[in-house]
């Protein structure tokens, strides 16, 4: 297999029935940034955050085509709906995004590290 950079025009389609979001792999950089806003809240902070796996499937999504509102009408793309598509949706791009950027415990691992190194400083 060969390394490939990651290309900010990528677009991986993730197929839903008739319609596609296209997404993106994300660097180790953003997908750890992603992880940590939640552990680096202020705990008095009541502001609602999205959950991890909304934030990465927003985060991977550049487009998609055949997203439609509810009277069947196709909607322009917009990273914000992400968070109002079908949980089996969400998921599926939040595990898509993990698979193409080979994160599955390799962000965790990137996490705790950053975790310990800042404990030592």
């Amino acid at each position: 297999m060969r390394l490939t950079i990651i290309d900010d025009n990528e677009r991986i389609p993730v197929r839903f029935g008739e319609s596609n979001i296209y997404i993106q792999r994300l660097t180790p950089i953003r997908m750890a940034a992603l992880f940590r806003e939640e552990a680096d809240r202020d705990p008095d902070d009541e502001t609602p955050v999205q959950p991890v796996n909304v934030r990465v499937a927003q985060a991977a999504a550049v487009d998609w085509d055949g997203v439609a509102d509810g009277e069947g009408k196709e909607v322009p793309f917009d990273k914000a709906l992400i968070a109002k598509l079908p949980v089996e949706a969400v998921s599926t791009l939040y595990q898509r995004a993990m698979d193409v950027a080979g994160a599955d415990g390799a962000i965790v691992r990137l996490f705790e590290a950053t975790e310990e190194k800042e404990k030592k400083v």
